[in-house]
């Protein structure tokens, strides 16, 4: 059987994430679980995550750009702040699982 002790809370900077996080800290509070907040990448555009990660975005993206800018900058978003606590996960060799909110 996998024990899962680690619990990785996504929250980005905003009243209500946070608000969100510190009742999900709060609740796993006695639990024996390893409750790792971890903050994700809200406003952050699409070519930082892209070097941060370092990956290339493909030409069908590429050619939405500006039109759609802001709607991909929020989806490249929303997905790095995963592939933030995956690659965590991956690097603790450890099972974990991910909280998110809205």
């Amino acid at each position: 059987m996998i024990m899962i002790n680690n619990v990785y809370i996504l929250y980005i900077d905003n009243p209500k994430s946070i608000q969100y996080k510190d009742d999900c800290v709060k609740s796993c509070d006695g639990s024996g679980m390893n409750v790792i907040p971890v903050r994700g990448y809200n406003g952050a555009s699409y070519k930082d995550i892209c070097e941060e990660f370092g990956v290339h975005m493909i030409p069908f993206y590429l050619n939405q750009m500006p039109e759609q800018e802001q709607v991909l900058n929020r989806a490249f978003s929303c997905t790095a702040g995963h592939m933030k606590i995956w690659k965590m996960i991956v690097e603790s060799n450890e099972p974990g699982t991910i909280v998110t909110g809205k």
